[in-house]
This record gives C-alpha cells, sequence and structure tokens, in this order.
C-alpha cells in the first residue's frame, strides 16, 4: 500500500470505492433490461473487479486501490448508498490522485475507472429496435465507421458490442469521460 499511504483515510476509502461505484451508476444509466439486465451489469462488474484485482497495470497505484476494491467486498452494501454522486466524484477522484501522486497515475485510474463503467454498459443488450430511427441510424453508422476504421488499421473491432450499449449508456460514459477531464 505504498502509494495508498499518500492518501488519508477518507481519501483511500473514497478512491478504492469509486471503481465499483462508477459500476453501480453505469448500471443504473439505463432501466430497459429491468431486473434482468440489472442482474447482469452486476456480474459483469464483480467479474471485472476481480479481474482487474489480479492483474498488472502500469500504475502500481492503480493495482492498489483495484486490489482493495475487490478484498472490501464487505463494504460494497454501504458503497451502494453512494452511486448517484459518481461523476462529481470521478471530477474529485481526478484532481486528488493529480495533486498527489501526477498525471501517469490520473490516466491510469481514469482509464480503468472508464474501462469498468464500459464493460458493465455492455452486459446486457439493452438496444432495442423501438429505437427512433435517428438513433438506430446513428448507432449502425458508428459500427460501420468502427468496422472500416479497423480495416484501415489491420485490427479488429468488437464492433457488435456497442448494439449492448443503450443511447443512455452511451451519454453517461462520455458524462464520466468529461467529470476526470475537467478534475484534472
Amino acid at each position: 500500500m505504498a502509494f495508498l499511504e499518500k492518501f488519508n483515510k477518507d481519501e483511500q476509502d473514497f478512491l478504492v470505492a469509486l471503481p465499483y461505484r462508477v459500476g453501480l451508476w453505469m448500471s443504473a444509466q439505463d432501466d430497459t433490461g429491468s431486473a434482468v439486465a440489472a442482474g447482469q451489469e452486476c456480474l459483469a462488474l464483480k467479474k471485472v473487479l476481480e479481474q482487474h484485482s489480479r492483474g498488472m497495470f502500469g500504475s502500481a497505484f492503480v493495482h492498489e486501490i483495484l486490489t482493495e476494491t475487490w478484498t472490501r467486498q464487505h463494504d460494497w452494501p454501504v458503497w451502494e448508498t453512494q452511486a448517484e454522486a459518481v461523476p462529481v466524484d470521478c471530477q474529485k477522484a481526478g484532481a486528488l490522485i493529480k495533486a498527489k501522486l501526477g498525471e501517469k497515475d490520473v490516466d491510469a485510474y481514469k482509464q480503468t475507472v472508464l474501462s469498468i463503467a464500459y464493460r458493465v454498459a455492455a452486459a446486457f443488450r439493452e438496444y432495442d429496435e423501438d429505437v427512433p430511427f435517428g438513433r438506430r441510424l446513428g448507432r449502425y453508422v458508428r459500427i460501420f465507421l468502427d468496422k472500416v476504421t479497423g480495416f484501415i488499421r489491420g485490427e479488429q473491432y468488437e464492433s457488435e458490442t456497442l448494439l449492448n450499449i443503450s443511447y443512455e449508456e452511451d451519454v453517461a460514459l462520455a458524462k464520466l469521460t468529461k467529470s476526470f477531464e475537467e478534475g484534472i
């Protein structure tokens, strides 16, 4: 816990809880899939946190955070009650990490938290054919552009997962990204 020691107890608790809270917040952004969607998104959150707690990162700080997040599962019920303030808290987290550690760790934390949010959003296909034509068209244009970009770069993108992300979740992901950027 060499990096976490640079933060006081409240700051540590705040930074450790945020990855879990972000996943919960993301899951609540679209209620189209009802309890089935919520269940799959919570399972995805748990799975991604477990994977990240064992993973290696470009930032030892992020590894410490995610190991603590996973280890403190007994705190998850308390953290569930704090999910509504996530965008503002992302902004605060970015500023806090930058002040005590620096840009590299802010970027690593931000990318990891956004990755968790994305995986939760993509866990259940809430995209519905009843969505207005303009939104559907925009989504398919994005998929097409994603595939063209992949072809040009010689990479393969999982464009179909974009259909698992609803319009509301897409807006929420953009909001989280903007919140982090405002904090740093």
